[in-house]
C-alpha cells in the first residue's frame, strides 16, 4: 500500500472487539493484548474502571506474584499491581504482566501506578484568550491530517494516527 493511505482495517477500530477474554490462556491473552497495542486497545475492567492495557509480556513461571490486588471484570483471579507493572492471569492460571494501562479519563500511565493516590493529582490545562483564539485553527489543521471530527477531548493516538503521520502530511 501507499505509505499515506496505510492505516488499519476500519472494522478492527471498533472498541468492543478489543475486549479482553479471561477465558483464554495467558499466551493467548497476550497475543491479543500485543495485537491491539494500540489500536483499538485491549480493554477490560480493573476495579470497576475501564482500562486499556499496554505493552504486555507473557509471564510462563510458577513464582507467586505479591502485590496490590484489584478485581478484574470476567477473571477468576485479581489483577496483581507492584513494581513491574500490572499482572493478570489467564484460565490456565500461567500469567501477563503489562506495562502502561490508560484510564477512562486518557490518561497512559505505568501500569504499576495503577490503583495509587499519586495519579489523582491532575493537572488542568488552561488556554489563555489568545490561545483560545488558535484552538479552532489548529483543530482544523489536525482534521485534514487526520482525516476525521477533531473534538476538544479527542486524542491523536486514539484516532489511529502516529508521528509518522505527521511527517508524511509535511512532505
Amino acid at each position: 500500500r501507499v505509505a499515506i493511505t496505510a492505516g488499519y482495517d476500519p472494522i478492527w477500530r471498533k472498541k468492543a472487539l478489543a475486549e479482553v477474554d479471561f477465558s483464554k490462556d495467558a499466551l493467548t491473552l497476550h497475543n491479543f493484548i500485543r495485537g491491539n497495542d494500540k489500536i483499538p486497545g485491549a480493554w477490560t475492567e480493573v476495579d470497576g474502571q475501564k482500562i486499556t492495557l499496554y505493552g504486555s509480556k507473557f509471564v510462563d513461571c510458577n513464582k507467586p506474584v505479591v502485590g496490590t490486588e484489584f478485581p478484574v471484570k470476567g477473571c477468576e483471579k485479581n489483577a496483581v499491581v507492584n513494581r513491574y507493572g500490572m499482572w493478570l492471569f489467564g484460565s490456565d492460571g500461567r500469567k501477563v504482566v503489562v506495562s502502561q494501562v490508560q484510564l477512562e479519563d486518557g490518561r497512559t500511565v505505568n501500569a504499576s501506578k495503577f490503583g495509587s493516590a499519586e495519579l489523582d493529582n491532575v493537572v488542568v490545562l488552561e488556554l489563555s484568550p489568545e490561545e483560545e483564539g488558535m484552538k479552532k485553527i489548529v483543530a482544523d489543521v489536525w482534521a485534514s491530517i487526520l482525516n476525521t471530527v477533531v473534538e476538544d477531548e479527542g486524542d491523536f493516538f486514539k484516532a489511529g494516527r502516529f508521528s509518522g503521520s505527521l511527517y508524511i502530511w509535511c512532505q
